[in-house]
């Protein structure tokens, strides 16, 4: 019998970037932490980055499982425009 994935990852890590200013506080993480603690069915912990080159840095070398990017960061910096460039370039059909 094959081991489910969870036991594999044994914590799951989410990042987030904080406020500017606020530091390792984000309202609300305690209710976002239990949301998906059930969804996925295992422990769930928040790493907060200070920044969004630091949460890519942290995506980049496997600290985290996902990131959460809000909409404006996503083109914001060079590398994540210049993938989620080439990724729609190469969902285009070609003939």
């Amino acid at each position: 019998m094959r081991a489910d994935w969870r036991d594999d990852i044994g914590t799951f890590r989410v990042g987030i970037v904080a406020e500017p200013g606020a530091g390792n506080t984000v309202p609300g993480l305690a209710l976002l932490t239990e949301a998906y603690t059930k969804a996925l069915g295992m422990k769930v912990e928040f790493v907060v980055s200070r920044d969004y080159a630091a949460l890519i840095e942290a995506q980049a070398n496997a600290h985290i499982e996902y990131a959460v990017y809000s909409t404006t960061a996503t083109p914001s910096h060079p590398n994540v425009a210049n993938a989620s460039s080439l990724l729609w370039r190469l969902s285009i059909p070609t003939a």
